[in-house]
């Protein structure tokens, strides 16, 4: 499963992220919340937490602190989701 996300900060920069695997791990870690619950809906602080370590494991650099991070966003977009490494189709399928 893969999140992909676009955010700009209040400065113009424009990030596109992908929050893959580990980092929705991490997610249900921070929030005690599994995955399956995004079909319930998913707030912002949940999205600008997933482009925040997002964005750290793509070398972006962001503050430290969550909150930081938040307040330097502007506009934070869900692009689409996804598998994160599709497989082919089975031989004759």
């Amino acid at each position: 499963m893969r999140i992909d996300l676009r955010y700009t900060t209040k400065t113009g920069d424009k990030h596109e992220v992908c929050a893959d695997f580990l980092t929705i791990c991490q997610w249900e870690e921070w929030s005690g919340r599994q995955a399956t619950s995004f079909a319930d809906g998913v707030g912002m602080r949940d999205l600008a937490y997933l482009a925040w370590k997002a964005s750290m494991s793509a070398d972006v650099v962001v503050p430290a602190d969550l909150n930081k991070f938040i307040s330097t966003i502007d506009d934070l977009e869900v692009l689409g989701e996804g598998t994160e490494r599709p497989t082919a189709a089975p031989a004759g399928a």
